[in-house]
């Protein structure tokens, strides 16, 4: 069996009295002496088809097989105490969590055993092949990543068993049409229907304590935060409800076929990737109430030219404005007093930019690659990082 040179000595401990991690790996080894597999052990082992785990195996790293594109199955030593596999995938000994399908595998239709109650995290990630999956309702939890990338997988129905979605649980399955929440479910993490560029709806059952959805738009169940837009929804402009406070993290990421977005004056929160890679977004007025924008908000907003941002902003993250290449004017807010690292990095058309005295730290790459930026004024107190500016920048502080 061949392994890659490069991760051998991450691969394992030895089991001789010493424990010694092995020195000088050769491209063969005898799986016999492992007992743990550790954390990218095998990653981008891209030409490996099979693996056999022996019975002294007693630990395997959730990234252990990461960007083995061609592994087909793993199979498990029936003697081995603390792990099995069921046609190739490999699942905890006492089957009640799925750990992972290899992702060069040729099943497309899966049905997950009814023991399991568990989808491990990154379970399924990268499994391009696969395109149905059924959920039996045992399971109570989807560990996060566990679908990441299942480019092809267009149909799942979550049962009214589980409890947890994990964080980035559905991230880049862009084959998602739709997906139903049930009334189990209790916490949805962050990002986990990011990058489904066909997703059209979200809903939820109703008796949902947690979460609802309005034309399938997904929200807290009291309506006073915006969870997550579907990106694959075919609308040019939208008006977040009334009664909305918070814009939620990654609400609106990716959603590239929206122009315009109208906040009431209730919201005051804007989560991290709130409005990140909305390509197409042009029109968006912040209310008066807002105090913070989010790190990366309004990250690769292209066609965003202008921007009011409300004196009542005394936060900006950084990557806040990072490649919005069409910006062409900035004023940041009296109470601002520090411009994070890449803020603006590569706003190109931006030429005018006002920057109160109280600002006293101007991060790394803050106004980096802003080349129409020839002239800037700042305080003679305002600590400058390193590159903040393009060098064709005049700096003038008073």
């Amino acid at each position: 069996m061949i392994f890659c040179r490069l991760h051998l000595r991450e691969l394992c401990y030895n089991n001789t009295p010493k424990g010694k991690i092995l020195e000088n790996p050769q491209p063969y080894i005898n799986m016999g002496v492992l007992t743990r597999l550790n954390k990218g052990a095998f990653s981008g082992c891209s030409s490996l088809n099979s693996l056999e785990i022996p019975a002294s195996v007693t630990q395997i790293a959730i990234n252990a097989f990461n960007g083995c594109e061609s592994l087909k199955s793993i199979n498990v030593d029936e003697n081995n105490k603390y792990y099995c596999d069921i046609d190739g995938v490999l699942f905890s000994k006492d089957m009640r969590r799925i750990i992972k399908m290899p992702e060069g595998s040729d099943i497309a239709n899966y049905h997950i055993p009814n023991d399991v109650t568990q989808i491990g995290e990154r379970a399924f990630r990268y499994c391009a092949g696969l395109e149905n999956v059924e959920i039996p309702d045992t399971v109570i939890q989807i560990g996060e990543r566990a679908f990441h990338y299942c480019k092809n997988l267009a149909g799942v129905e979550i049962p009214d068993s589980v409890l947890y979605i994990g964080e980035s649980a559905f991230y880049g399955c862009k084959s998602l049409v739709r997906i139903k929440i049930p009334g189990s479910v209790t916490q949805i993490g962050r990002g986990a229907f990011v990058c489904c560029d066909s997703l059209e709806t979200i809903t939820v059952d109703q008796n949902n304590r947690n979460f609802c959805d309005r034309d399938g738009v997904l929200f807290s169940k009291d309506m006073r935060r915006i969870v997550k837009m579907p990106e694959g929804r075919d609308v040019k402009a939208y008006t977040v409800p009334d009664g909305v406070t918070q814009i939620g993290e990654d609400a609106f990421a990716c959603c590239k076929n929206v122009a315009r977005i109208d906040i009431p004056l209730d919201v005051t929160q804007m989560g991290e990737n709130a409005f990140a890679w909305c390509e197409n977004l042009n029109e968006i007025k912040l209310p008066d109430g807002i105090t913070q924008i989010g790190k990366s908000a309004f990250l690769n907003c292209k066609s965003l030219d202008r921007l009011e941002i409300p004196e009542s902003v005394s936060q900006i993250g950084e990557f806040a404005f990072s490649d919005c290449k069409s910006l062409k004017s900035i004023k940041i807010p009296d109470d601002v007093t520090e411009i994070e690292r890449h803020t603006f990095y590569g706003c190109e058309m931006l030429s005018d930019i006002k920057i109160p005295q109280g600002v006293d730290y101007i991060g790394e790459a803050a106004f980096h690659f802003c080349e129409s930026l020839k002239r800037v004024v700042i305080s003679d107190d305002c600590e400058v990082a390193e590159g903040a500016f393009p060098e064709n920048c005049e700096i003038i502080r008073r």
